[in-house]
């Protein structure tokens, strides 16, 4: 297989590894504790960490010249902020699982896909006049508002009653039950989600992190020479993979630290050491190990964008999963549907490179909201 293949089958693999995460918090009732969920998450991603780290670099950790290094790359200014942010993003699942105890899992999981779209915004305020996006066209805005809609039909999804093919009653919009949709208990579980979908975007810090503590790794001759011997290609790749490790073990540790005290204190009676929620969590966890630990070494490898637009396949993926296992599907999955077909959309579309014309980014967005709009129309606003 050539490096390309290898690569796409890594993100692959990160993608079905991340899109169980939904199915474990919602039959580990992580709604019901988030701090717990998180925490006994994080801690297993930590174990399996560990565990690879005393594995393949056990004459390295015991080392002075590493925590040298280390102790000298943490104080340096401009990888402070990425350290932070990095760490930050490890509370994503906490997010996730609360804002579960508002919305359903399967629109959860569509509205926490819509990263992609947030952090063009983000960028393109924090960084104006700088970047990609210079500043946000109309096109883009165009299809931003394709990516709103798709949440918002998914959020509409939760206030209908069950629907059947051929039920003329409860198909389009009618018979939605708008109190539900506009309660303070569904806007405060989108608020939660949407947040955890820019702390999940703040990850993209840690393949800077990993690649700056690599490369000051690599200045060290007594460092390479530990890692001679590794079962890796080169000692590069070797000091690659590990940074990568380290990454993953500090921002996590970051997040036992803060949710388990945070859940023996507020959850002891909820769910702290309640062995379904600590199972599912602990599955969660080496499930995120391993989506983390392929997703990265894929952008260590090549910086081909078109690989990572792979994981804006995750939010169907993760509600293909949740039908699977009969778990979290909202009263109106037709309208569920639609919304993750245009969040999907959205994602694509507003990440097209340069080069595609304004027709073609046209007829990519047009085309499902014009289907979304024609089903509805025919069936009954």
């Amino acid at each position: 297989m050539s490096v390309k293949a290898w690569v796409v089958a890594g993100v692959l693999l990160a993608v079905l590894a991340w899109s169980f995460s939904p199915v474990t918090v919602s039959l580990g009732a992580g709604g019901a504790a988030p701090f717990s969920f998180n925490g006994w998450m994080r801690l297993a991603t930590i174990l399996c960490v560990l565990a690879l780290i005393f594995a393949l670099y056990r004459k390295l950790v015991f080392s002075t010249e590493l925590w040298s290094v280390l102790g000298a790359y943490v104080q340096v200014r401009e990888f402070r902020w990425p350290l932070l942010l990095t760490a930050l993003s490890a509370l994503e699942f906490f997010l996730f699982a609360w804002a579960t105890a508002y919305i359903s899992v399967a629109v959860a999981s569509i509205l926490y896909g819509v990263w992609p779209v947030l952090i063009i915004l983000w960028m393109a305020w924090l960084f104006r006049g700088e970047g990609r996006y210079r500043r946000l066209t109309w096109g883009v805005l165009g299809v931003v508002l394709v990516s709103f809609l798709g949440m918002s039909l998914a959020v509409i999804s939760e206030g209908g009653v069950a629907w059947s093919v051929g039920s003329g009653s409860a198909s389009g919009l009618a018979g939605i039950d708008w109190a539900v949709v506009w309660s303070w208990a569904s806007f405060l579980g989108v608020f939660i989600i949407l947040a955890g979908a820019v702390c999940s975007a703040l990850a993209a810090f840690s393949l800077r992190w990993a690649a700056g503590f690599s490369w000051a790794l690599r200045r060290r001759p007594p460092v390479v020479a530990l890692v001679a011997g590794s079962p890796f290609p080169s000692s590069g790749v070797a000091l690659d993979f590990f940074a990568i490790l380290a990454v993953l073990l500090i921002s996590r540790g970051f997040a036992v630290a803060l949710c388990l005290p945070l859940a023996a204190l507020l959850e002891y009676d909820r769910g702290f050491v309640s062995w379904n929620l600590i199972g599912w969590a602990a599955l969660g966890g080496v499930f995120s190990c391993c989506g983390s630990l392929t997703y990265r070494w894929a952008n260590l490898v090549t910086n081909d964008l078109a690989v990572n637009a792979l994981c804006y396949l995750i939010p169907a993926v993760s509600v293909l999963m949740l039908w699977c296992f009969g778990q979290g599907l909202a009263p109106r999955w037709d309208l569920l549907v639609l919304g993750l077909v245009l969040v999907t959309v959205g994602n694509f579309a507003v990440n097209l490179s340069g080069a595609a014309s304004w027709r073609w980014r046209a007829s990519v967005v047009l085309v499902p909201v014009l289907g979304t709009v024609a089903y509805l129309g025919l069936e009954g606003w």
